[in-house]
C-alpha cells in the first residue's frame, strides 16, 4: 500500500482481497496491519497513519489448489 496524496493519512486504511478459486489463505502478516480472514476474503486493517510517500507490505501466503491452474489473477481493494 502507498500512500500517494501531499499529507498523511487521517483515517483507518483497510485492505479487502478476495482469493479466486483454488487459492486459499493461510497466514496475511505486515508492520502495523492487523489481518484476518472469513472465508475467501482477507480484510487487513492500519489504524497508524501512513505519511504522504511512504507504503506499507502485507504479506499474503495461501494454499494453490488444482483449481487454480493453469493462472489465477488475485486484486486486492485499498480505502481510507
Amino acid at each position: 500500500v502507498e500512500n500517494r496524496g501531499a499529507v498523511p493519512t487521517a483515517s483507518t486504511i483497510t485492505v479487502v482481497d478476495t482469493l479466486p478459486a483454488g487459492l486459499t489463505f493461510a497466514t496475511a502478516t505486515g508492520t502495523d496491519w492487523t489481518c484476518g480472514a472469513a472465508g475467501q476474503v482477507i480484510t487487513c486493517t492500519r489504524s497508524t497513519p501512513l505519511a504522504a510517500g511512504a507504503s506499507s507490505a502485507i504479506s499474503v501466503v495461501t494454499d494453490i489448489a488444482a483449481a487454480a491452474m493453469p493462472t489465477a489473477t488475485n486484486v486486492a481493494r485499498v480505502a481510507t
